[in-house]
């Protein structure tokens, strides 16, 4: 389709990705690559990561707005998610994505804690190595608005082992 028959997309809020990862890999690159994407065709986007991290360092490099977050714990970081809610109203978030099942709490922590209303994202990059039904891993994936998996294989797994109904894939 040419560029100019296009329909414009209102873009009137800001893409966030949350990565605690600290390591730089496939994964890393891609959520840094995503957000310059997105950036280039119009979007406001935000980073929060690790303030240590790889991730964080290539972001203030390049042209994305970088947020220092630091998650000590991978379950019921409140005051974690209460931080990351307040960054999102700053920074008028309307869709934040998460890359890692680690940080799948903190944002669902941060969607329910949170004033300012977003979409939650759950962007899926590896394989699900076990089923996710019990009551924490219920309520977490309850959470998402959308999950993105790149692949019919990966797509029909989270079927298979989350409750996360197809209409959300």
């Amino acid at each position: 389709m040419p560029e100019d028959s296009r329909v414009p997309i209102a873009k009137d809020f800001t893409i966030a990705s949350y990565c605690s990862s600290r390591a730089w890999g496939g994964l890393e690159i891609n959520v840094l690559r995503f957000l310059r994407w997105m950036k280039l065709r119009g979007w406001s986007t935000v980073l929060y990561a690790h303030p240590e991290s790889v991730l964080y360092e290539r972001g203030t490099q390049s042209d994305v707005p970088c947020r220092p977050l630091r998650s000590e714990f991978r379950y019921g970081d409140l005051a974690g998610a209460r931080r990351l809610a307040r960054y999102t109203r700053e920074d008028g978030v309307g869709v934040m994505i998460v890359h890692q099942s680690k940080d799948l709490v903190l944002g669902a922590l941060t969607k329910m804690v949170s004033r300012r209303r977003f979409k939650l994202f759950f962007s899926h990059h590896m394989h699900i190595g076990a089923d996710k039904h019990d009551i924490l891993d219920r309520w977490q994936y309850r959470q998402i608005d959308a999950f993105i998996s790149p692949v019919p294989w990966l797509a029909d797994q989270v079927l298979r082992r989350t409750v996360v109904p197809r209409e959300k894939i």
